[in-house]
Order: C-alpha cells, then sequence, then structure tokens
C-alpha cells in the first residue's frame, strides 16, 4: 500500500514539473554568463501578457530534440549578447585587445566550451559511478562521503572556471587556453576573486528575489525582468572588467621576465 502511495505521489509531482517546466532554461546556460532570463527559471504558468503558450511533448526522445535545439539556439543569443558586452567593456576601459569574435566566431567557442565540459564531466561521471559501485560493496556509509566529496571538486572545478567564458570573448582564447588562464587567475589571490565571484552571487540572487515578488501575471511582473536584464548586465559587465585587469596585472612579470631572459642570453653566448 505504501508503495502504491508513494507511486501516485511521484507520478503527480513529475506531472505537475512537466506542465510547468520551461524548456526556455536552456537559453541561460549559467548565470551571469549569458541571456539574463528571469520567467524560464519559476515554476509557473503565467505571464503578464495572459498564459503562456503550452506545447505537448510526446515523448521523452521529442523532449531532449528540443533541449538540443534549444541549447544551441541558446549559445547563439548568449554569442550575441556577450558580444555586445565583450565590445562595450573595451570601449569603455579602453583596454588594447582585440575584442570579440564575430558572431558566428564567439558561438562556435561557446559550442566548443560546452562540448569540452560535457565530456569531461561525463568521463568524470563514470569513473566516480564505477568507484561508488565498488564501495557499496565494502560500505554504504563510506558511499555518502564520497559523493559529498566528488561534489566538492566538481563546485571546487567549475568555481575555477568562472573566467574562462570573458577569456574566450575579450582575447579570442581557445577553449582550452581560456580555461587555463582562468585556473591561473583564481590562484593568483584567490581570496580576493572569491570574494568577487561570491558577492556577485549574493547581489545576483539577493535581487532575484527581489524581482520575483510580484505576480508572474501582473504588469508589475515585468519591472522585475528589466531590473533582473540591468543588474544581471551590470554585474556580466563588472566580471569582465577585473578579468581584464587581473589578466593584465598576471602577463606584466611574465612579459619583464621573458625581455630579461632574452637580454641575459646574448651574454651568456658570448
Amino acid at each position: 500500500m505504501e508503495v502504491e502511495e508513494t507511486y501516485v505521489l511521484t507520478s503527480q509531482m513529475l506531472g505537475e514539473l512537466a506542465e510547468k517546466f520551461n524548456l526556455f532554461t536552456a537559453l541561460e546556460p549559467a548565470p551571469l554568463l549569458g541571456v539574463p532570463t528571469l520567467m524560464s527559471t519559476q515554476m509557473t504558468t503565467e505571464q503578464p501578457f495572459g498564459p503562456r503558450a503550452e506545447m505537448v511533448v510526446a515523448s521523452i526522445l521529442a523532449m531532449l530534440g528540443w533541449v538540443f535545439f534549444l541549447t544551441l539556439l541558446g549559445l547563439g543569443f548568449n554569442a550575441l549578447y556577450l558580444r555586445m558586452v565583450g565590445r562595450h567593456v573595451i570601449d569603455e576601459t579602453e583596454m588594447p585587445f582585440d575584442g570579440p569574435r564575430g558572431l558566428f566566431g564567439v558561438w562556435g567557442q561557446l559550442l566548443l566550451f560546452l562540448l569540452i565540459v560535457l565530456v569531461a564531466l561525463c568521463m568524470f561521471s563514470t569513473v566516480a559511478i564505477a568507484f561508488m559501485a565498488f564501495l557499496s560493496l565494502l560500505s554504504f556509509s563510506l558511499v555518502g562521503f564520497v559523493m559529498m566529496l566528488l561534489f566538492s571538486i566538481v563546485l571546487f572545478v567549475a568555481f575555477h572556471m568562472v573566467f574562462a567564458i570573458p577569456g574566450m570573448v575579450q582575447l579570442r582564447r581557445s577553449p582550452l587556453r581560456a580555461i587555463r588562464e582562468s585556473f591561473l587567475i583564481m590562484r593568483s589571490d584567490f581570496l580576493k576573486t572569491t570574494f568577487l565571484v561570491l558577492l556577485i552571487s549574493v547581489i545576483s540572487r539577493g535581487f532575484n528575489v527581489v524581482w520575483s515578488l510580484p505576480d508572474p501575471g501582473t504588469w508589475m511582473n515585468l519591472i522585475g525582468i528589466a531590473g533582473h536584464a540591468f543588474v544581471s548586465t551590470a554585474l556580466t559587465a563588472a566580471l569582465f572588467v577585473f578579468y581584464q585587469e587581473r589578466l593584465s596585472l598576471i602577463s606584466k612579470p611574465q612579459e619583464a621576465q621573458k625581455a630579461q631572459e632574452t637580454a641575459v642570453h646574448p651574454v651568456a653566448g658570448e
């Protein structure tokens, strides 16, 4: 009897989730690193212009197909958005950078970056699942501890990759080089960089609570949508500015060292 009740309750929860889940969440791959979206994260069918249009997805394969299509489309929108933000940041800061590539260049870089992350995550997940399956034969208490440890490792790596997107956009870096430089920036001044990222995250999430206060079905919600877009864009620009300044500080000692080595080698050859 308890199994049947659990099954019915789970079915109802999944049905409600399927009814209110918005597939357009795929348009924003990560906070502050893509087009600001507020309504897509709210589990509601209401909007200021009336109930939102609904589409029946017949199967899981169809849903996966829509997720794949919307992800590609979202990367295109994000490429356009990040390119505009990056171009304005370089114009305002007057930094000697080439600036973003064309729209399709940024789009391709984002797609390649996403593929690298997904492949690395799949490989890590496969090894983690096999390792936890082995541990479950020894002790179930170790499985929970290892799961928390592996989750912490994933968060640690993701936290160190936060500047990879500005690197690909602002300096036209390849995804692997942008990831490497992002780790380098985080390691150069971990406390200040961590404080900035956490502060930006707290401001973003805090304001999202405020923007979500109006009823989604009222016109007041439009103020929240506009406010969310303004604040998120300002925070994204701040992240870009910090990346540019921090990278220039890191590159100066390296350039000085290379110049010194170049000047010493001819003397050593004599």
